[in-house]
């Protein structure tokens, strides 16, 4: 039958080189043949990754969140990003606060999904992601955020609930422990808080608001941080505002005291007065001359805040005038003029101004001024010592106000009195005194310690003393050390005494020395230097050595003695005394010598005795320890 099929179809065969073949042949070793080529490069494709991967490299990952900026209060943060094609995992690493300054790495994870939960401690983070399959990884892309601590309501202080203000300016004040960036404060005239007087924005935790009218304020504030997120209110505080009303002055008139209107006044110190305006704040007072239609000098144009003001004044003629005002009011001038007429200077007195009085002065030329009396001479008078009777070394009469002398070194008093040149009423003399002195002090003397010697380290006195020093001697002190070829300045101090405690705390070799400056600032010559030691060895002066035997009241008949103290630390050897019959009534020095260790043998004769140990080593040494008393029968 597959025969008749295939002569029904016609099936030719085709000739080839080396015999026949039919086409019915030919149609399945083609087939076949592609069969097999199809296996073969599907095992070849199967075997071969690259063929699958997509290169994601120049890629980035999008869409992340939390986003750059964001902040919250919650600990608990999810993490989320858009799925990247061609991604089979996402490498997460996080920081805080950033990755410019890391301090701390939360994690560096690999995940297969795009979602991830984290809980996290209030600071600054920053994160990044990145999608990776098995041949590439894509850029990252990166964002930052802040958990914040949980939010703190602003607590309303002043003015406190239900107070009551006295003044139009009042100041607002809250706390907050959680300190923002900013604050806003609301001022309401009711309680259902729609009817906003004032509000501010500011920084700090009080303000001053000035409000126009009396009642009762309601206020409350809330924080902003530092991205523009604002919290909840505070609660609602009240208070009652209760001020002096501003009062309508401008009807009042300003009453002038003194001087009087068309007075004569014989001195010029003036003291302008009126009365007070109730309800004024302030008072404008001006003083012309001759008069304000034809003023031709504005002596005073000041604004007062009480009702009087003294003021001295050459002779003339003058008028004054004062009105008075508040925030919102004013009263109109009140005018009065009066004239100078100095008839008597009998009662003043010249102001002398430099030298100032008890000046210590090193300058040998010295200028000497004083305050103008208008229409006055002046009588100069420079004695030495004293004024009542000593010498006058210069004695002038001058129409100025100043003169200057060059002058030795010495005790002066000088004195300046006024001579009216109309009337000759003069004044009593002014008088002063004062020093001069270009001498240098004495070069101060070192007493302690002394020079070339050892101490250990710690705190160390230095003594000097001044050979005539006068009152008000300052005192440089300066200590060197010394390094290599030279000296190293480490301390200076300026004092008015003639000791200074200084602490050691390195060894080494120092050197010290004083300066003294006198009143008048003569610096005199630098002492010459004295040098001390600082070793490692410890300072044992307050130490005591004990007596161990033979004890106090010790009685024998054995005349070889062993005498023996306990070691004192850092001892390097010890003074051993022995006497007859104590130390208070010395008959003889048995025995007085330098031993480095703490025993010593001693043959002796019948009788009483006493003896005792102090300790040394090479910068200091302890007392003589207690004495015990033996006798030997």
């Amino acid at each position: 039958m597959m025969k008749t099929h295939n002569q029904n179809n016609n099936t030719h065969p085709i000739k080839l080189k080396r015999g026949f073949i039919s086409r019915k042949q030919t149609g399945n070793r083609i087939y076949k043949s592609l069969a097999n080529y199809f296996f073969i490069a599907l095992v070849l494709l199967l075997s071969c990754d690259d063929f699958f991967e997509k290169d994601i490299s120049d890629d980035r990952v999008g869409n992340l969140i939390p986003s750059s900026g964001w902040s919250s209060d919650n600990a608990s943060v999810h993490f989320s990003w858009s799925p990247m094609e061609g991604a089979t995992e996402y490498n997460f690493q996080m920081v805080s606060p950033s990755f410019d300054l890391p301090h701390e790495l939360i994690t560096d994870s690999t995940l297969s999904v795009n979602n991830l939960q984290l809980t996290l401690g209030n600071g600054g983070y920053e994160w990044k992601i990145r999608g990776q399959n098995s041949v590439s990884a894509s850029n990252y892309s990166i964002s930052s955020f802040e958990i914040l601590s949980p939010k703190i309501l602003p607590i309303p202080i002043l003015p406190a609930n239900r107070d009551t203000v006295k003044t139009n300016v009042v100041q607002f004040s809250w706390a907050h422990p959680n300190k923002t960036g900013s604050y806003k404060i609301g001022v309401f005239s009711d309680a259902d808080l729609q009817h906003l007087v004032d509000q501010k924005e500011i920084s700090d935790t009080t303000v001053f608001i000035e409000l126009e009218k009396n009642g009762q304020y309601f206020w409350r504030i809330n924080s902003i941080d530092q991205y523009n997120n604002q919290g909840d209110y505070s609660s609602t505080s009240t208070f009652y505002l209760n001020f002096d009303q501003i009062v309508d002055i401008s009807n009042e008139e300003v009453v002038l005291k003194s001087p009087v209107s068309s007075g004569y006044i014989s001195t010029t110190k003036i003291s302008f007065w009126w009365d007070e305006v109730e309800g004024a704040t302030d008072y404008l007072l001006q003083v012309v001359s001759p008069g304000f239609s034809e003023a031709t000098n504005l002596i005073i144009n000041e604004k007062l805040s009480g009702n009087s003001k003294d003021y001295e004044l050459e002779e003339g003629d003058y008028q004054w005038r004062v009105k008075a005002s508040n925030n919102n009011y004013s009263t109109g001038f009140t005018t009065a003029s009066f004239k100078i007429r100095r008839t008597d200077i009998s009662s003043e007195l010249v102001s002398l101004t430099s030298p100032v009085d008890e000046a210590i002065l090193k300058e040998s030329e010295v200028n000497f001024k004083w305050e103008e009396i208008e229409g006055t001479e002046y009588q100069f008078i420079l004695k030495k010592d004293n004024w009542e009777s000593g010498t006058v070394l210069h004695q002038k009469t001058v129409s100025g106000n100043e003169l200057t002398f060059t002058l030795p070194d010495g005790l002066y008093y000088w004195g300046v009195k006024a001579k009216d040149l109309i009337n000759s009423t003069e004044t009593e003399f002014s008088v002063r005194s004062f020093t001069l002195d270009n001498n240098p002090p004495e070069t101060p003397i070192h007493v302690s310690p002394a020079n070339n010697s050892e101490h250990s380290k710690g705190e160390i006195q230095f003594q000097w003393r001044q050979d005539n020093a006068e009152d008000g001697i300052e005192y440089t002190f300066k200590l060197y050390k010394e390094n290599g070829s030279q000296n190293d300045l480490i301390y200076s101090y300026e004092l008015s005494s003639t000791e200074l405690y200084y602490n050691f705390n390195s060894t080494g070799t120092y050197y010290w020395q004083v300066m003294a400056t006198d009143n008048a600032q003569n610096p005199g010559s630098y002492s010459s230097l004295s040098v001390l030691t600082i070793s490692d060895v410890n300072d044992i002066s307050n130490a005591v050595v004990i007596l161990n035997a033979p004890y106090n009241g010790f009685t024998t008949t054995d005349t070889e003695i062993s005498f023996w103290w306990e070691e004192l630390d850092n001892a390097q050897n010890y003074t051993f005394q022995l006497v007859k019959p104590n130390f208070t009534n010395i008959e003889e020095l048995v025995v007085e010598t330098t031993v480095t260790n703490n025993k010593i043998t001693l043959t002796l004769e019948t009788g009483s005795y006493q003896w005792r140990v102090k300790a040394k080593n090479s910068s200091s040494g302890t007392n003589y320890s207690s004495a015990n008393s033996i006798t030997i029968q």
